[in-house]
């Protein structure tokens, strides 16, 4: 049901955008979806486990690579939304560190799952706000 949700959610908000943004949105919000497990995997504990489907990348990120991604990533983002680069970095800092502190609590780290669903957050705060903006 999630997965539905998560699905027409984002239909509907990329349908509010004017033509001219959904492609920039759509690549922003991908690039910092998958930005997003850099610093999951950088400030949190994995306890998934060793079957758990993040185990292979728990201890793949370093600090040099938590900085490549990085930059990287907001090289991208500023190609497509020189505009509203501020604006959808900040959502997407502002939910890793929610999704962080909230999984440390609950958890008490991160797992596969829970990156994949701060993926998911991430792309979905880039499309809601760019249609607030716009």
């Amino acid at each position: 049901i999630a997965l539905v949700a998560m699905l027409f959610l984002k239909y509907s908000v990329l349908l509010e955008l004017p033509s001219g943004w959904i492609a920039p949105a759509l690549v922003c919000a991908h690039v910092l979806g998958r930005w997003s497990v850099l610093p999951m995997l950088s400030f949190n504990d994995y306890v998934g486990g060793e079957k758990g489907s993040g185990f292979a990348l728990a201890d793949a990120v370093d600090s040099r690579k938590l900085i490549l991604g990085t930059v990287y990533s907001m090289l991208l983002v500023m190609l497509f939304l020189p505009s509203g680069l501020v604006t959808v970095v900040l959502v997407s800092v502002v939910i890793v560190a929610l999704s962080s502190y909230f999984y440390r609590r609950q958890l008490g780290g991160i797992t596969g799952d829970t990156l994949g669903a701060t993926n998911q957050l991430v792309e979905v705060g880039v499309y809601l706000m760019l249609a607030a903006s716009i």
